[in-house]
């Protein structure tokens, strides 16, 4: 599993094509104002007050009045999130701060964002998560690893789906078909070939009896039984 954000990139002759109709224009040959002089080989979109930029193919940050903070230096990076921002040196993967400093050294094959104070990790196509102290809090040895909702995640384990907290404690066994996402505070999970609903500590509060279900939404989840659509 990779861990895609998109982003659009815009590049200078872009934006000047489309502000003055030229494909090049200097400073002083438009009315741009620039922040910054076009000197990036990438500019991608500002997070949490810094966006990254790309010059002579290693990767750094900018804020927003244009100056650079970090000096491009990193392979490959991506936007900071809750103070922290992915990087990767040597072929690694590790987090930075907003000055810079290495906070968790890079040694994983790759790495998710932190949210809420956790980020997933991979290594040998095998997944799990760390804290914001860089500490292994769920061993990489699952199969998929998906974001957290109110300190629970959904895993995968030898092909079976459970629900795992921050403390890498399971709260439902990897013993069923699937685990979805969580919405509006409810999970469907399949058991067999029936769906059903559990919470986030794990409890079951509808138990598999679904051929189909949808997502809540606004207090209520479309089901389908015996080919026939209702809601719950």
């Amino acid at each position: 599993m990779k861990y895609m954000f998109s982003c659009a990139v815009i590049t200078v002759s872009i934006v000047i094509n489309m502000l003055c109709g030229n494909p090049i224009l200097s400073a002083g040959e438009s009315n741009v104002k620039w922040l910054v002089e076009p000197q990036f080989d990438e500019a991608w979109a500002f997070h949490d007050g810094f966006a990254r930029i790309k010059q002579e193919g290693l990767w750094g940050y900018i804020n927003r009045d244009g100056k650079i903070i970090i000096v491009p230096q990193y392979e490959d990076s991506w936007a900071f999130c809750d103070g922290l921002a992915r990087v990767k040196i040597k072929d690694r993967w590790g987090f930075i701060d907003k000055e810079g400093r290495i906070v968790i050294k890079p040694r994983f094959n790759y790495v998710g964002d932190f949210y809420n104070g956790i980020a997933q990790i991979e290594n040998n196509k095998k997944y799990g998560y760390i804290n914001r102290q860089g500490v292994i809090i769920v061993a990489p040895e699952l199969e998929t690893a998906n974001w957290f909702y109110n300190d629970v995640a959904s895993v995968q384990k030898d092909g079976k789906w459970g629900l795992v907290n921050k403390n890498g404690k399971f709260l439902m066994k990897p013993e069923y078909r699937e685990i979805e996402y969580f919405h509006e505070g409810l999970a469907g999970f399949r058991k067999d070939y029936l769906w059903g609903f559990v919470n986030p500590e794990g409890k079951i509060v509808i138990e598999p009896k679904f051929d189909l279900i949808d997502i809540f939404s606004e207090g209520l989840c479309a089901v389908n039984l015996k080919s026939r659509w209702f809601y719950i």
